[in-house]
């Protein structure tokens, strides 16, 4: 598994002086060794024990965003800047999914002949989720219609962009809880399955409903509603789990039927190479006991 690896540099008695410790990202397992362990300078390799736990995001990629992001083509001259509820009216009515927020606010900025514009930070904001949903979706895609659903919530996650701090922080916004949650609960849905399909996609739904219903001023929050999410989907995980356990035990229990069907048969046969059956015992071995 690639994986972040300690790799330490034997000190040869000869030449102290090369003895090194470095820490670097090295793809394949723990059982490939890096080097020749003839060689009096092969790295070995030991393995940290980590999680991400150890690699917290615990400050905002905003800047980096802005950096990255910003695009002052898009974003308003001095004394052109946008009102917030204006961008945030302009991005509720973003329902087009043939455009990104930012394209269908600009859209709509045009057809109103609305000289202002976003913020720098705020298109930088509007352009880095429109890559990380594409990113997203083409990495991780869903089946219809549970991806046309979940596409609904770009609005609102085009909102969090520009008012939420907490949304440049990966795993901190409830939202980024919602769609992890929503996708792995996802993996391997499609339109023919019978209940089990019905409850993945009833979760996703009643997800995207609620999410939806925050931004008219439901008393239920993002967070309340992250946490029912993840609550729902591993109720859903481990129902499919003892179902898939029920039906491993019954196929072991047919396949042990079969087995001692086959030795009843095998030690009938033997019997009867051997010794005469008498004609009630005949009609038993042809009758339906074996089936």
């Amino acid at each position: 598994m690639p994986g972040l690896w300690f790799s330490r540099y034997c000190r040869h008695p000869r030449r102290a002086g090369r003895a090194k410790t470095a820490c670097h990202l090295a793809p394949g397992s723990a059982g490939r060794a890096l080097g020749y362990t003839h060689h009096h300078d092969h790295p070995e390799i030991v393995t940290l024990k980590l999680s991400k736990e150890h690699f917290p995001f615990s400050s905002t990629l905003q800047q980096l965003v802005l950096q990255h992001y910003a695009d002052s083509h898009k974003s308003a001259a001095p004394g052109q800047e946008m009102e917030t509820g204006e961008l945030l009216a302009y991005l509720r009515n973003s329902t087009d999914s043939e455009k990104t927020p930012l394209e269908s606010v600009l859209a709509q900025t045009e057809a109103v002949g609305d000289p202002a514009l976003p913020t720098a930070a705020q298109v930088a904001a509007l352009q880095w989720l429109a890559t990380s949903w594409g990113a997203w979706r083409a990495n991780f895609p869903l089946e219809e219609p549970l991806a046309s659903e979940i596409d609904r919530l770009r609005p609102l996650l085009a909102i969090a962009a520009v008012t939420d701090l907490d949304f440049h922080t990966p795993g901190e916004h409830p939202l980024h809880r919602i769609l992890d949650t929503l996708q792995e609960a996802a993996i391997g849905w499609h339109p023919q399955l019978d209940r089990a399909g019905q409850v993945v996609s009833k979760l996703v739904t009643t997800a995207v409903a609620d999410c939806l219903a925050t931004l008219e001023g439901s008393e239920i929050t993002l967070e309340q509603v992250a946490n029912e999410v993840v609550h729902a989907a591993n109720r859903n995980a481990e129902r499919v789990r003892r179902m898939a356990q029920r039906m491993a035990e019954g196929e072991q229990g047919r396949a042990r039927t079969g087995q001692a069907r086959q030795r009843a048969a095998a030690m009938l046969n033997d019997l009867l190479q051997r010794y005469p059956a008498t004609r009630e015992i005949g009609e038993f071995i042809r009758g339906p006991w074996y089936e």
